[in-house]
């Protein structure tokens, strides 16, 4: 039986900063390590035996990429595609892929290695935050590492979610080191806020509001958190922080955006829409088993009224600060931004693992200890098994489409048309991302690459610029990020040779006679474009994308 270390009787507190220290390992420590090895290890299991990640976006990413890095050596794309290197945020993945693939690597395989980077990162981001904050190893904030896949890591936001865990990565650094090493750690926090910049510029604001909040909130504490040398601190964090945005003035993103009105946030505050904002603020428990992702929600809430009610719940008072604020952002900031849609969403996930660092479950006896590690064993090990075999069934049902594409020839032009009720099953198996495989493999065409002039390195030629995006209807629902509309006009089609059709059924226009079926399943089927010498130009398109 493993010993634990009998800690002191803890009633439910504010701290007002780090307490506790890390002694020298005991059982009770290899306990929490094991347990951090084994979460870890279930975290990156998927990522390691399923070859396509079924990630939305995933494959678009990959595919420029491919693009990109074929466009440089000059073996294909030139024809289609044009690059030019500017100061243009949301990189991480870009850099770091295209990093590897000059080494060597395979692109498909750069890209699993970056996606399990970027769960390193989140993982090691929230268990570090909240060694900073209390200075104690604690078995606590594993209990956030089962929820990393969800309903918007789904859609393949990795740039994302890799600068979401460096952000807490650079204000952990920043907490442990701002008093012993002042000018070191203000040096690491501008170095990790230049690249969170060149990572994704959300997660850069996120950064600015943890960090900066904090500080602030040192500004009413007393004892050595506080004091006049906060005073001195929280100007050189703000110019550290905040200086890299500055780079948004030499940025294309800047010259086709502009910052939300005072309209659209006033448009927010109705009862109807910070309702579905509370709705949406439980997606990251959304993954793939709508029974179990309600008991994991449960379980967390129970966790923590226990651990309040028997006096052993312990609060980080300075990030309440951050907390309320990431919470304001989320209810009022508008759904779309520089070219980032959806950025409420994102912050779920973010709250959530702040909520976790920023607090800390000490058990008084090894009954609890072993109850709490217990329930983050039970959470992991029974959301891991769910994330895997939803993967391998993923993967099973790529298989006959990726044959397909495997098959095309070089310079192939495809589409995807996507028909849905329900969203959710479209992303968490996203067939209609799977032509990206077909750039990367056979260099094909696919609308579906990102590759816009004011967010990314590449972009298309004046002949593909205005080739349709991918097509998407909701059934009974309008909406100008939508395309309720005919996905086989004979103007679009002429430009294109194969068409993948999520839910045909669903489409109120059926396919023409003249389409050939390539592949057909239960809720897809891949067509060919019979027709003369493919069009030079393609048919102008006002959709927006999506």
């Amino acid at each position: 039986m493993v010993e634990v270390e009998r800690l002191p009787m803890v009633k439910p507190s504010v701290s007002l900063g780090p307490s506790g220290a890390f002694g020298k390992p005991d059982k009770t420590t290899w306990l929490i390590v094991a347990l951090g090895g084994v979460s870890v290890g279930l975290l990156l299991l998927p990522v390691v035996t399923n070859p396509i990640p079924p990630l939305m976006d995933y494959a678009g990413h990959l595919a420029r990429i491919h693009i990109l890095y074929s466009l440089i050596h000059g073996t294909a794309f030139a024809d289609m595609f044009t690059y030019r290197f500017a100061v243009v945020p949301n990189l991480a993945i870009d850099g770091f892929v295209l990093g590897l693939m000059q080494l060597g690597v395979g692109i498909e395989a750069a890209g699993r290695i970056f996606l399990g980077l970027s769960l390193l990162a989140m993982s090691a981001g929230v268990i570090g935050l909240h060694y900073a904050n209390f200075r104690r190893l604690s078995v606590w904030p594993l209990i956030a590492l089962p929820f990393f896949y969800h309903d918007m890591f789904f859609g393949g936001l990795l740039n994302y979610f890799f600068g979401v865990g460096l952000a807490f990565i650079g204000a952990a650094g920043w907490e442990i080191g701002k008093r012993d090493r002042p000018i070191l750690a203000l040096c690491g926090l501008a170095l990790c806020s230049v690249l969170l910049f060149f990572c994704h510029l959300v997660a850069q604001l996120l950064l600015i509001g943890i960090v900066v909040a904090t500080e602030f909130s040192e500004l009413f504490v007393r004892g050595p958190l506080g004091g006049r040398g906060n005073f001195r601190r929280l100007p050189a964090v703000l110019l550290a922080t905040c200086l890299p945005l500055g780079l948004m003035a030499l940025s294309p993103l800047t010259s086709g955006t502009e910052p939300p009105s005072l309209a659209s946030f006033v448009q927010q505050l109705t009862w109807a829409g910070l309702r579905d904002r509370f709705v949406v603020l439980r997606n990251f428990t959304w993954a793939y088993d709508g029974v179990i992702d309600k008991l994991s929600l449960l379980i967390l809430l129970a966790v923590g009224g226990l651990a309040l009610m028997a006096g052993r719940l312990r609060v980080d008072g300075r990030r309440l600060l951050p907390i309320a604020g990431l919470l304001v952002v989320f209810l009022l900031i508008p759904d779309f931004w520089f070219g980032t849609y959806y950025i409420p969403n994102r912050l779920p996930i973010a709250l959530f693992m702040l909520a976790v660092a920023s607090t800390d479950v000490v058990p008084a006896q090894r009954m609890e200890f072993h109850a709490l590690a217990a329930v983050i064993a039970l959470l992991t090990l029974v959301r891991g098994a769910v994330v895997e075999q939803a993967w391998l069934t993923a993967n099973a049902a790529f298989r006959p489409v990726l044959a397909a594409l495997d098959t095309v020839p070089p310079g192939t032009r495809i589409y995807s048309a996507i028909a849905y009720t329900d969203f959710a099953p479209v992303v968490r198996v996203p067939i209609a991302s799977l032509p990206g495989y077909a750039v990367i493999r056979r260099n094909a065409y696919y609308a579906g690459v990102y590759a816009l002039p004011s967010q990314n390195l590449v972009y298309r030629l004046p002949a593909y610029a205005d080739a349709s995006f991918v097509p998407v209807y909701q059934v009974g629902h309008v909406s100008k990020w939508l395309r309720p509309d005919d996905p086989y006009n004979p103007r679009e089609l002429a430009f294109f040779d194969l068409v993948l059709v999520i839910n045909p059924a669903l489409w109120p226009a059926r396919p023409p006679s003249a389409l050939v079926p390539v592949v057909r399943g239960e809720d897809y089927v891949l067509l060919r474009i019979p027709h003369a010498p493919v069009a030079d130009q393609p048919a102008k398109s006002k959709d927006p994308g999506v």
